[in-house]
């Protein structure tokens, strides 16, 4: 999702425009987690953590939600049984 960022092309796959009036806090949450590997029995294993502890993450759970939205809806969806 990270790399969406910086798309610059507007008809880019997954680009994303931001407005002017969003705060810098918005952004800070937006940037608050890392992808870090543990190895579990020689195997690797990611997860995602806060960077700052102190500094929610709500921004970024909503534009992940956003954008899996918009992932389902090009994908099409199916009905589940």
């Amino acid at each position: 999702l990270y790399h969406t960022f910086n798309l610059v092309d507007e008809n880019a796959h997954g680009y994303c425009a931001f407005s002017d009036d969003l705060t810098p806090e918005y952004f800070e949450q937006l940037s608050n987690e890392h992808r870090v590997v543990q190895y579990k029995n020689g195997q690797p294993v990611y997860k995602w953590e806060l960077i700052n502890s102190s500094t929610h993450n709500e921004a970024l759970d909503c534009h992940v939600y956003a954008f899996a939205v918009g992932h389902a809806k090009t994908k099409g969806t199916r009905r589940l049984s």
